[in-house]
């Protein structure tokens, strides 16, 4: 059988031993792949020269190849040449990355810090009540934060995903390693003496929250580069949390041309923690929370200072906001109508980076980065509890095809 490896449209072009076919767009050739790579698929060639037609066999399915779509799969017959052999190994995100040398990767992307738990507080309102106690409903523990969001999401969409940061050796560190190992996620880690990072969040029932995070890491923690840069050789894309003992990682990450993301939360500009990862990372998220009338100061200001090839700035219910290096303006999008009730809000922000940058990845404009983030985001908030569920790739497709704007 010949050998099959998800490859990019702006790539899949005829070469010595190499032919292109299409995948339609309603069905994404990655889960293709992963079948055939398990024996499960068989692909199907017919034609000649350099006009051929491509189906990939899946049990009781067949898909037709196109004309016109991102996703492509590469068909390799007869002696490979050095580029074709190259190629065979390319993944989504290396084909995404810029520059000649696109080197193989073992991962697609690479998350760096941010995992915890997180003990949920559900309460009437956003605010402290007379008294010195309130009942209210049981208390429950969640491993959470936005690193754990992020590596979950890109683990859903079907991204091969590595995950690394400190951990202690307590019930908190234990239960986030049980957890991975139930949902097979990837993930290493360093002991950390001070403990598991941990937060309580208030949610109202509008889905609205307030967290409050121990933050114990110390300032000077850092990841050892023995640890870190073994994994980051051997990923096509990056993902730092603003968790501080990873940010030392930026001279490595650009010495090896990996891209690089960030979520800087809801930073108001000013707190210099912030500073090294909006003016190092390639895409830039942030809430526009705390911004206030300062949102186009601090986007403009994150692109003129920095190397970032755009900024999003995530607004709730009113969508969000865009700036792209070069352009002239900010550019506002709605947000999308949820299809399920909210009720909590924890992990949105995370669900909107795995799946804009998801979208990124396969080459897809802007505009419907911005929609896939903002389903993405809208889905989890019918789920209770801290990255409690996630979007998969076939539902992100149906659902984005579904899409309504709030307004």
């Amino acid at each position: 059988m010949a050998s099959a490896r998800h490859y990019s449209a702006a790539a899949a072009e005829a070469d010595d031993g190499e032919v292109a076919g299409y995948l339609p767009a309603g069905l994404p050739c990655l889960p293709a792949c992963r079948a055939c790579r398990a024996g499960q698929a068989q692909l199907v060639l017919s034609g000649a020269g350099a006009r051929v037609r491509l189906s990939v066999v899946l049990p009781g399915v067949v898909i037709p190849s196109g004309a016109d779509n991102d996703g492509a799969v590469v068909l390799e017959e007869g002696p490979r040449s050095a580029r074709s052999r190259r190629s065979e190994r390319m993944t989504l995100t290396e084909q995404h990355r810029p520059g000649a040398d696109r080197r193989p990767a073992d991962y697609d992307v690479l998350v760096v810090g941010g995992v915890g738990v997180d003990t949920i507080v559900r309460v009437e309102e956003l605010r402290v009540p007379p008294g010195d106690s309130v009942l209210v409903e049981p208390l429950r523990d969640y491993v959470g934060h936005t690193g754990n969001g992020v590596a979950l999401g890109w683990h859903a969409l079907g991204l091969r995903t590595k995950f690394v940061d400190f951990l202690g050796d307590d019930p908190q560190g234990r239960m986030v390693l049980e957890h991975y190992a139930r949902v097979g996620l990837d993930f290493s880690h360093l002991v950390s003496p001070h403990g598991t990072p941990r937060s309580a969040n208030l949610v109202d029932p509008r889905g609205r929250r307030f967290s409050f995070y121990d933050g114990r890491h110390p300032g000077d923690l850092r990841l050892p580069r023995a640890f870190y840069l073994p994994f980051l050789e051997r990923t096509a894309h990056v993902h730092l949390s603003i968790i501080g003992h990873n940010q030392d990682m930026y001279e490595d990450i650009h010495r090896l041309g990996v891209t690089s993301s960030t979520d800087l939360h809801d930073w108001d500009g000013r707190n210099p923690h912030h500073r090294p990862y909006a003016l190092n990372s390639d895409y830039v998220f942030l809430s526009a929370a705390a911004l206030h009338d300062r949102l186009h100061t601090v986007m403009r200001t994150i692109l003129d200072e920095g190397r970032a090839r755009f900024v999003v700035a995530t607004d709730g219910a009113e969508g969000c906001h865009l700036l792209e290096r070069g352009a002239d303006g900010i550019r506002h999008f709605p947000a999308v109508r949820p299809e399920r009730p909210v009720v909590d809000s924890n992990g949105a922000g995370d669900a909107f980076v795995t799946a804009f940058l998801h979208s990124l990845f396969e080459g897809r404009p802007l505009e419907e980065c911005v929609l896939a983030g903002s389903v993405s985001g809208a889905f989890v908030c019918g789920s209770v509890g801290t990255h409690t569920e996630f979007i998969d790739l076939p539902g992100l497709r149906a659902a984005t095809a579904r899409a309504v704007t709030a307004r």
